[in-house]
């Protein structure tokens, strides 16, 4: 009888050092966007995460961004965090 091979590595847990790198589509709810990025702040801050906040505001950018963000985190150990909506989703998980 002969073992399954993995199709994929298993995933890594992430240690609090280890950076977040999140792509934050604004849309269109400016105000509701500045807001939420204030406390996803704030509580990364508070928590001692190591992050980093990549804001988009231009829909038309936002592959190219999740690309850039996903290259960064991959040099130094990180994981990406899409937060947005299904554009956002699909964007980052094509880029990594």
């Amino acid at each position: 009888m002969t073992e399954a091979v993995p199709t994929q590595a298993p995933p890594q847990h992430l240690a609090r050092t280890d950076p977040l790198y999140i792509v934050m589509n604004v849309g269109s709810g400016e105000r509701d966007a500045q807001a939420a990025a204030k406390t996803v702040s704030e509580i990364l801050d508070a928590a001692g995460q190591r992050f980093e906040l990549h804001i988009v505001d231009d829909p038309r950018k936002l592959r190219e961004i999740a690309e850039r963000v996903a290259g960064l985190a991959d040099q130094n150990s990180g994981a990406v965090v899409a937060a947005g909506g299904d554009g956002t989703i699909n964007a980052v998980a094509y880029a990594t």
